[in-house]
């Protein structure tokens, strides 16, 4: 019996330069049975970083093989940080 499960998983991302940024935390948020649950948490992700005032360029991708929602934001440095939450598909035997 072939089953899939998805898996929420959460990185952030620090920008040192204009061209470089380093993965500094990768967590797996949550595991789902159904699709359906694991893109309402990216729904509920995206919905908070919208109604966050500091951060930018919020993007949420359902149409695509690994659904994401994506934002950024300044720390009180300038530096730039990203973070990247996407669905992983894993089919389990």
């Amino acid at each position: 019996m072939n089953t899939s499960v998805y898996i929420v998983e959460s990185s952030y991302y620090k920008h040192d330069d204009k061209f470089s940024c380093n993965e500094y935390t990768h967590s797996i948020m949550s595991v789902h049975k159904n699709f359906e649950d694991a893109l309402d948490v990216l729904r509920a992700i995206h919905k908070k970083a919208t109604q966050t005032p500091d951060a930018f360029d919020i993007r949420l991708d359902e149409k695509v093989y690994r659904p994401y929602v994506i934002y950024r934001w300044l720390n009180e440095e300038n530096k730039q940080y990203d973070r990247l939450v996407q669905i992983i598909t894993r089919d389990l035997t």
